[in-house]
């Protein structure tokens, strides 16, 4: 058996260090403000589409191949049965669950997950409601993963790794090693409210599903606030070595971005007295909950 490669920890030098390597921008990685269809760069704000088109450039001038290519459109069900699929797979009780359910919620039954809110909950009282909210009664939710048999979870689990090697033969036809994106496309929001991610990857959770790793570091600076624009190589199973070298690469050559440091802020002085809470209505797309953003998604 072929053992790991090693995850590299400096980078490689020269002028060219990424000769050789092929660096794909997926068409259909949509952003939430433009909606499907839209290719991911024509919905970045100024400072992010200024900083974008930059790091290509430099990408390129280190020796790589940068092109635009299709990616997936898992907005289609064929190309990804496991989240976008109208498709509901049967329970022995006559209910039925999504093919995305029937993996994560035994996962999730499995390491007493919900065992682990509720007893969360109980130490903090004050954040019941809020978790109740989220995920209902919290040992009914226990209950209905423990039901889901291993059949059902293994056709689950057979359409995640559909979709992963669709994923996978997009990349391959494309002659792409690992991608480019943006996770975030405009300058963040106040913390409150439901505006603090203005234009954000609709799809961030795909990562996730495919157990592909990704690499975030810092490209640049909004001009607003001085907060960083990251950008990620994403890579198929197994292309952690890859991602990280290309990106010790590149903070090699252009050390500014993740050496820089924001000055610190000057607060304002205490209150007197203590203002009341502000409850966040985090929108369900936008939960920590997989299943809770699945079913928004849907």
């Amino acid at each position: 058996m072929e053992a790991f490669p090693a995850l590299p920890i400096k980078a490689r030098g020269g002028k060219r260090p990424l000769a050789g390597t092929t660096i794909g921008i997926p068409q259909t990685d949509w952003m939430s403000q433009g909606g499907t269809g839209a290719p991911p760069a024509e919905t970045y704000d100024g400072d992010h589409r200024a900083a974008f088109e930059r790091f290509k450039a430099e990408l390129v001038a280190l020796g790589a191949t940068v092109k635009e290519f299709p990616g997936l459109d898992v907005t289609v069900a064929e190309n990804d049965p496991y989240f976008r699929t109208s498709e509901r797979l049967p329970l022995p009780n006559g209910t039925v669950v999504s093919p995305a359910t029937a993996v994560l919620s035994p996962n999730r039954y499995e390491i007493r997950y919900w065992q682990a809110v509720e007893a969360f909950a109980e130490a903090y009282p004050e954040n019941a409601a809020a978790l109740t909210r989220q995920f209902g009664n919290l040992a009914q939710a226990a209950a209905n993963a423990g039901a889901i048999p291993a059949s059902v979870r293994d056709e689950g689990e057979r359409r995640r790794r559909t979709l992963q090697a669709n994923y996978q033969q997009a990349l391959d036809s494309a002659g792409v090693d690992f991608m480019l994106v943006l996770p975030i496309g405009a300058q963040i929001g106040p913390r409150v409210g439901g505006t603090q991610l203005r234009n954000y990857r609709t799809f961030y959770q795909l990562p996730n599903a495919l157990t592909w790793p990704m690499v975030t570091f810092p490209i640049g600076y909004d001009s607003t606030e001085g907060l960083p624009i990251n950008a990620a190589f994403w890579g198929p199973r197994f292309s952690e070595p890859a991602l990280i070298q290309a990106a010790l690469d590149y903070q090699d050559k252009h050390p500014q971005h993740h050496r820089a440091a924001p000055t610190d802020p000057v607060f304002a002085a205490p209150q007197a007295r203590r203002m009341a809470p502000v409850e966040e209505t985090v929108p369900p797309e936008l939960s920590n909950d997989p299943l809770v953003a699945e079913e928004a998604w849907s």
